[in-house]
């Protein structure tokens, strides 16, 4: 379940822990390494999880079709360009509000992450096809790095931001500092 992690910039080694409730996995990448499993969820929280994984799958393919037409005009975006672009498609489709910002960048993180990945892949020579854009129910991951969770563990619960408690067990003490949360 656990798999190891690289070494953090303060030099501790750090663990992902993976843990599966029934909408996914919870991820929680700890310091110092330990292994924790949460699972549990209420049929709310499995609500609430899907119209956030939707909205940030909208943003995925949004900037992926934004890039896609600027490429086509000559023009070369870099990742702050895409990043700048999400306050104001917000506007243009308010459930974007409903997810915490962070959640949402990360979304951008992950699309430049696949296209570095793409690139370098050509570059060895491999043949390649381009970025797809996401379908319903292919767009499975909300990444809560460095805040916007919380884990309570007198009380079994994980709080995140924009979608509320999500009620976990947990079968040992989390030890140490919690670095990111991720829901699959």
């Amino acid at each position: 379940m656990a798999e190891a992690a690289p070494e953090d910039t303060a030099g501790s080694p750090m663990k992902r822990v993976v843990a599966r409730p029934g909408f996914g996995a919870i991820l929680a990448t700890v310091r110092p390494a330990a292994r924790h499993l949460f699972s549990d969820p209420q049929p709310r929280d499995v609500g609430q999880v899907a119209e956030n994984l939707d909205a940030c799958r909208w943003l995925y393919n949004r900037l992926l079709q934004d890039l896609n037409e600027a490429k086509e005009k000559g023009i070369k975006l870099k990742t702050y360009d895409s990043q700048n672009m999400i306050p104001s498609l917000k506007l243009e489709n308010p459930k974007l509000n409903l997810v915490y910002s962070k959640v949402l960048q990360m979304v951008n993180y992950t699309l430049w992450s696949n296209i570095k990945g793409l690139s370098a892949s050509k570059k060895n020579g491999r043949k390649i096809g381009h970025i797809r854009f996401k379908g319903s129910g292919w767009y499975n991951t909300l990444n809560y790095n460095q805040s916007g969770f919380k884990i309570d563990q007198d009380h079994g619960l994980l709080h995140l931001s924009k979608i509320g408690d999500i009620r976990i067990k947990i079968y040992r003490k989390i030890e140490g500092c919690i670095k990111a949360v991720i829901i699959k």
